[in-house]
């Protein structure tokens, strides 16, 4: 696939995604933006995880996916957006103080195309997040605020978050499950800034967040 293919693709994602944080492989002698075509998107889904990690593998590239915030209109933090909506005025939040770096798709899909003429990247590893890290009760604030909904959000602790997920497991939808507990036990965060490697200036959460969150 050409640059230019990759232009189009990056493009081609809208409205904006964020992803919480992403792994970066760069290995040398084969097309790496052929790879990104079947990672680039960032999807949740488990259940293809371990397919596309193997299709990535034989083409010499690797992508490790840490809880997404991504898809069309972000489904994440909508879904959060929606059940605030529903919210008579005190919100229950699971594992308030889990930690999230969002980082935003276009930043991580230029960071493919950087490498492909780049060797400093040939044969490394990258970690790529945003700018800042954020608690998840942050996150679920700051939504409340995009949406213009005033309420009081109840950290949950360990025990109770455990139970809420159990129940809500069941719920038509299932907005919180066992799977989502889990996940939030482990922070999606890097130990360094996005590598100057790439000359990116990463967006913040606040900037891309509001374009494709409706009121």
């Amino acid at each position: 696939m050409s640059k230019h293919g990759v232009l189009e693709f990056l493009n081609s994602v809208k409205p904006p995604c964020l992803c919480v944080s992403v792994v970066l492989f760069v290995a040398e002698g084969f097309d790496r933006i052929e790879a990104a075509r079947f990672e680039g998107r960032i999807k949740a889904e488990e259940d293809t995880d371990k397919r596309r990690k193997q299709e990535c593998k034989s083409n010499g590239f690797g992508l490790k996916k840490h809880r997404p915030i991504s898809e069309t209109g972000d489904s994440f933090l909508n879904r959060f957006a929606g059940l605030l909506r529903l919210t008579p005025g005190v919100f229950p939040l699971a594992c308030p103080q889990a930690r999230f770096q969002p980082v935003y798709v276009e930043d991580v899909v230029r960071a493919f195309v950087g490498s492909l003429d780049n060797h400093k990247t040939f044969g490394q590893r990258y970690d790529l997040c945003g700018p800042k890290v954020y608690t998840l009760r942050e996150i679920v604030e700051y939504v409340a605020r995009l949406i213009g909904k005033r309420v009081c959000i109840i950290g949950l602790n360990d025990a109770l978050s455990y139970l809420q997920a159990a129940t809500l497991e069941f719920v038509p939808g299932k907005p919180f499950s066992l799977d989502n507990y889990r996940s939030l036990k482990v922070d999606s965060v890097c130990e360094q800034g996005f590598p100057a490697v790439f000359g990116i200036a990463p967006a913040s959460f606040e900037e891309i967040a509001p374009g494709y969150l409706p009121k």
